[in-house]
Formats: structure tokens, C-alpha cells, sequence
């Protein structure tokens, strides 16, 4: 006759219960922690002429972080001038205040027609490719590329040199390079070079070097601090000076 199997003591289940609940809890905090999943492109439309793109973006998922997400943004990406390069990106449903144009005109060297929006461009197009569209001019230096990858990004790059001046590339495991976009709370990142990249000029602060360190973390906020105070966010933001690459 074999022997009962010993049961383990009551507090032992209540540990283990305890354990589980926490590790399950710890995993939807974490879930619920993120801010925003960034978005995916729906559809893509150029200009004739190449110079304009439109893309209609869908958001991925929900999160409450913030706020609700803006679910479907328009993303366009139009050379206005040889050496200036416009991306706008808002709500595709909702209108948005906006500067008026009678405050602040907005003129364009090129004539631009953007194709309806449920035009599609054909695979032999020089601009389009299944990863990748491209907005560029023979007579601009600068080059937008959308990247459609899940969630999207895209880069602003020199064409002389290949010098990327803007990546706003996403990394599926890096949360903080997708793109937010909410009510109350706005999100892009950049990627800038390792080795020769310096920036400027981020928030109004008082510091040892004009030069941000790496990993540093600056808000635009006012806190009405004393300039004595080092690393710590000063009186002004909106007035203060903007950031420089």
C-alpha cells in the first residue's frame, strides 16, 4: 500500500496564489503602461509630378495612456520650394485648428495636384516600391522617404551626400520611436547619428555646455526656477530657444 503524497502547507498555496496575481497584474500594468502602438498606412497617393504625397494612416491599437488615440491621420509630405520640404500630419476625420493662412501664408513654387484619395500608384512607378515611397525632385537636394513598415516611420535625407537629416524610423521593439498622436499628448522621435550628431537647445535650462548629453531627458514646461539652478527646467519654454542638430 503506497504512501499519501504529504500535502503541502496551507500558507504555501496562498503564496503561490499571491505570486501569480502579482506576475499577471505586473504583465497588463506593463500592457497598459504604453502609450501608444503607432499606426500603419492604409493607402498611398502621389502628385503627378512626384513632388506631393498623401497617406492615410491607421492606428494599430488603442491605449488609454494620455488619453484616446486619434484614430486615422493623413500624413502629407510635399516639396513646397527646392530647399524646403513640408510634412503635415493630422486628423483625417476631424478638423484641427490651424494658424490661418491670412496670418501666416504658406506659398508654393510648385504646382501641386494630389491625386483622389483612393488612387492607387502602379508597382513600375520609380517612387514606389512594397517597402518604401519616395518623394524627391531632380532640383532639390532633399528626399522623403515613407517607410511602410508596421508601425510606419519615414526619413528626410540629403540626396548629395545620402546624410539622413530626419529618421523617424519605428522599431517594433522600441516603443518610444512610434508615432502618438492624442487630444493632449503628441509623439515623434528622431534618430540621430552615434558618432557625429550634437544637439541644442532643447527646453530653457541652465547648463555647464550648450550641448545636451546623451540619454538626458528635457520637457518643455514652465516651472518658474531660478537660472541658478542647474539641469532643471526653467521659467520659460514656448519663448525659449528650439532644438538644433
Amino acid at each position: 500500500m503506497g504512501r499519501k503524497r504529504p500535502q503541502p502547507p496551507l500558507h504555501f498555496h496562498h503564496l503561490l496564489l499571491a505570486f501569480l496575481f502579482c506576475c499577471s497584474f505586473s504583465n497588463a500594468k506593463n500592457e497598459e503602461d504604453l502609450v501608444g502602438y503607432g499606426y500603419r498606412v492604409r493607402s498611398v497617393s502621389f502628385d503627378p509630378s512626384g513632388n506631393s504625397l498623401t497617406a492615410h494612416l491607421d492606428l494599430i491599437k488603442p491605449s488609454p495612456v494620455f488619453g484616446p488615440d486619434v484614430r486615422n491621420l493623413i500624413l502629407v509630405a510635399s516639396l513646397e520650394t527646392n530647399d524646403r520640404l513640408r510634412i503635415r500630419i493630422t486628423d483625417s476625420e476631424h478638423q484641427r485648428w490651424e494658424i490661418p493662412r491670412e496670418i501666416l501664408p504658406r506659398y508654393t513654387q510648385l504646382h501641386l495636384r494630389v491625386l483622389p484619395q483612393n488612387h492607387s500608384i502602379s508597382p513600375e512607378d520609380d517612387h514606389n516600391s512594397p517597402e518604401n515611397n519616395i518623394v524627391c525632385d531632380p532640383k532639390s537636394d532633399l528626399v522623403f522617404t515613407l517607410r511602410r513598415t508596421t508601425p510606419f516611420g519615414f526619413i528626410v535625407s540629403r540626396r548629395s551626400t545620402g546624410d539622413i537629416l530626419f529618421d523617424a524610423s519605428s522599431d517594433a521593439s522600441e516603443a518610444g520611436t512610434f508615432l502618438v498622436f492624442k487630444d493632449q499628448y503628441l509623439q515623434v522621435s528622431s534618430a540621430l547619428p552615434i558618432l557625429r550628431s550634437s544637439l541644442y537647445g532643447l527646453g530653457e535650462h541652465t547648463k555647464k555646455t550648450f550641448k545636451l548629453a546623451q540619454n538626458q531627458t528635457l520637457t518643455l514646461w514652465n516651472t518658474d526656477i531660478h537660472s541658478s539652478n542647474l539641469d532643471v527646467n526653467l521659467y520659460g519654454s514656448c519663448n525659449g530657444p528650439h532644438p538644433t542638430v
